[in-house]
């Protein structure tokens, strides 16, 4: 069975380089279709956006499940730095 490939582009715009990395690892601990190869990729200038570079059929409860996921994060990253520092600070604890 050929394995899905998710290629995860996170804006990172108005973020220190150590609030990109701790925003792209904690994404990347969510979740993510068995068997799938991820990759993480931090951008500027243009939304965050999930695509799948070797198209394979899923489910609708993985689509739904990525697509809220996703939306997750978005918001997460949407947070002023200052909010973010704190929910990541909570989340370790």
């Amino acid at each position: 069975m050929e394995q899905m490939i998710l290629v995860f582009y996170i804006n990172v715009d108005g973020m220190s380089r150590q609030q990109a990395e701790e925003g792209i690892y904690q994404f990347s601990k969510v979740k993510h279709p068995e068997g799938s190869i991820q990759y993480f990729l931090p951008v500027k200038n243009q939304p965050t956006k999930v695509e799948c570079i070797n198209p394979k059929m899923i489910t609708d409860e993985q689509y739904e499940n990525m697509k809220k996921e996703l939306e997750d994060i978005k918001y997460f990253m949407s947070l002023p730095n200052e909010m973010r520092e704190r929910k990541m600070k909570l989340d370790t604890i």
